[in-house]
């Protein structure tokens, strides 16, 4: 069973600051609490993921893949486990920021029966969204700012 979480903001960084730092593979476990590890591979666009859901650890090769002038994503090799990573950057035409959708999809290995699945998914699309929310609120602190390169 494959379940999809989406959520859209709107940050005050630029949509070429926001991109960049989602590239990178090394940034997601900062990101996303259910990214627990990475490991960078050979070309910047390859690594291995742990990610947690339900409680398991579940570790796959990664590529950094379909990176058009506005999205990024992130998906799994291989045909054992499912897992999109997609962040959409585009500029707000009113005050010159991003509109920044991120979306999670993902079909866990069937070690869970459906219904427990369902369960489940509740509680990771409730951290996903803290996530992205705590995400969207340190876009305005300096730290990230400096970070991003968009410190003055």
């Amino acid at each position: 069973m494959q379940f999809t979480h989406e959520m859209t903001m709107t940050l005050d960084a630029t949509p070429e600051a926001v991109y960049a730092d989602w590239t990178d593979a090394g940034i997601l476990p900062s990101r996303l609490t259910h990214v627990r590890a990475i490991a960078r591979g050979d070309h910047e666009d390859l690594a291995r993921l742990v990610i947690m859901i339900a409680g398991r650890h579940i570790e796959f090769p990664a590529q950094r893949t379909m990176c058009a002038a506005n999205t990024i994503c992130w998906q799994s090799l291989g045909e054992e486990f499912l897992y999109v990573l997609t962040v959409e950057v585009k500029r707000e035409k009113k005050s010159g920021g991003s509109a920044v959708t991120v979306t999670v999809a993902y079909d866990p290995p069937g070690f869970l029966i459906d219904l427990i699945e369902l369960g489940t998914q509740r509680i990771f699309k409730q951290q996903f969204e803290a996530d992205i929310k705590h995400y969207a609120s340190s876009v305005d602190t300096p730290d990230l700012l400096g970070a991003l390169g968009m410190a003055g």
